[in-house]
């Protein structure tokens, strides 16, 4: 099962790539940008940070940056980018950041906390269809972990109950095999005590 869940993880990602970078008002951030649509991520990443230098409130920059960390496959750096850009003020621009996060939370492994954050990107963007897609694949997923989970537990149980049963039983044979073994010791007992008194 574990392998097939690796399938899931790699099925969702090949299928659903990240919002892409959200156009910011100055000219400046063009080169940044370019970089990043040219999948130069290191030279985006270069570009954003010396913007957010300049201008560390700028939550549209910290989104785009955490785009490029997250195309360059450097997951904390990406969730931290997403999760400064949540205050966005335009609903689908948080949706974006929620979604982004989302992804990125399943990329690490935390499909809870990505549900979490696809629920709240289809909160303020009702009609995102790969919000939603990813919703229920992610869930859906979780809930055959949680079934699997259930049978191997169960399945447990039986190997249990059947490890003490097989104890009893092992336990009777050996008490039935002593009683045997006193009995017989006894019987010789008493032969050796009629021979004896047979012989006087």
């Amino acid at each position: 099962m574990a392998d097939i869940n690796n399938i899931k993880y790699s099925i969702l990602l090949i299928l659903i790539a990240i919002s892409t970078p959200i156009q910011a008002q100055q000219s400046s951030s063009d080169p940044a940008l370019n970089a990043y649509r040219q999948g130069d991520y290191d030279k985006a990443i270069e570009l954003y940070s010396e913007l957010l230098a300049k201008n560390t409130d700028d939550k549209n920059l910290k989104f785009n940056l955490g785009g490029a960390f997250y195309q360059k496959g450097t997951l904390n750096s990406a969730k931290s980018g997403f999760e400064d850009a949540l205050t966005l003020e335009a609903p689908e621009a948080k949706s974006r950041a929620y979604y982004n996060l989302g992804n990125t939370l399943f990329r690490m492994k935390k499909p809870e906390k990505s549900l979490e954050a696809f629920k709240y990107a289809m909160k303020f963007n009702p009609e995102d269809e790969d919000a939603k897609f990813n919703y229920e694949f992610v869930k859906s997923m979780l809930e055959e972990n949680e079934e699997k989970q259930e049978g191997d537990d169960e399945q447990q149980e039986e190997n249990e109950d059947s490890e003490e049963e097989q104890d009893t039983d092992e336990q009777e044979n050996e008490n039935e095999q002593d009683k045997d073994e006193q009995e017989s010791e006894q019987e010789k007992e008493d032969d050796q005590k009629s021979c004896l008194l047979y012989t006087s």
